[in-house]
């Protein structure tokens, strides 16, 4: 923060003389444009989408008559506020407010009811949008249009990319085994048959593999790096891999995430297992 103030100081005009306060206020903003701003870049990629729903509902439809005009328009964010508009408002009621009636408002509830002849079932409407919002949305909008033959409504959401195809290199907190390193080498040890010791007095096998663990906590691809060819030892590792139980996934910006992974084995030519999921390939 010292190094800051020293930048902030040394790109002002001479002449400016800023107190404590505005001075903090200055840094604070540079804090948020260079540290806060890029770091919620990095971890928020999403997409707007528009998607066009057709309802029927003839209580919302009788509410089109004369009186209204041909539709009746409404709008809401997260299904809660819902603003009415009718196609057609006598000026007398223009002249009182403005042509949108906001039903958190019980005046405009009874404009809009007399304009209309009847209430405006505002429940109806706020449950049905609700159960068209996305968790996870910055942003769940309706537009909707009420005509006497179906109601249309407009669903803009501004939600998180499907990243399920999206796989890491790098992440804040790499993937883990249950019990670390000393338990994932148990386990592979656990696969070596008592027969293949005496092969292994004669070798010492070592193999890399690279492997994918998804967000739901398991391998879901395996690849051989090392050596180029299969054996009977890459096999029965490759098998003991898939078998593995649930790791703890990668994470990335506070969110679980896939993840390449580089796996060494190697078979000592005591029959003993050597493994590490966090060694450089």
């Amino acid at each position: 923060m010292v190094g800051l103030k020293i930048y902030v100081k040394r790109y002002l005009p001479n002449h400016c003389n800023i107190n404590h306060s505005t001075s903090l206020m200055i840094r604070l903003a540079f804090l948020f444009l260079f540290i806060v701003l890029p770091g919620s870049r990095t971890f928020s990629q999403r997409s707007l989408s528009t998607t066009k729903i057709k309802w029927i509902n003839t209580e919302l439809q009788s509410l089109v008559t004369p009186s209204c005009g041909s539709f009746i328009s409404f709008t809401s964010e997260n299904g809660t506020d819902i603003e009415v508009r009718p196609d057609s408002i006598p000026k007398r009621l223009k002249d009182l407010h403005s042509t949108v009636f906001d039903l958190d408002y019980l005046g405009h509830r009874a404009l809009l009811e007399e304009l209309c002849g009847k209430p405006f079932p505002e429940k109806i409407v706020q449950e049905k949008l609700r159960s068209l919002i996305k968790k996870g949305c910055d942003i769940n909008s309706f537009e909707g249009k009420i005509y006497q033959n179906s109601v249309i409504i407009t669903v803009t959401r501004n939600c998180p990319t499907n990243e399920d195809d999206r796989i890491f290199t790098r992440v804040e907190r790499k993937i883990s085994y249950p019990g670390g390193q000393s338990a994932f080498q148990q386990y592979l040890q656990s696969f070596i048959p008592s027969g293949m010791n005496s092969i292994s007095q004669k070798m010492d096998s070592s193999v890399y593999f690279m492997i994918v663990i998804k967000k739901d906590s398991m391998i879901h691809d395996i690849k051989l790096l090392q050596p180029s060819h299969a054996s009977a030892f890459t096999d029965l590792m490759a098998q003991a891999l898939l078998k593995t139980k649930q790791w703890t996934p990668a994470n990335m910006g506070g969110m679980n995430v896939s993840m390449y992974e580089s796996v060494y084995i190697r078979l000592k030519s005591d029959g003993t297992i050597e493994a590490d999921y966090k060694r450089n390939y």
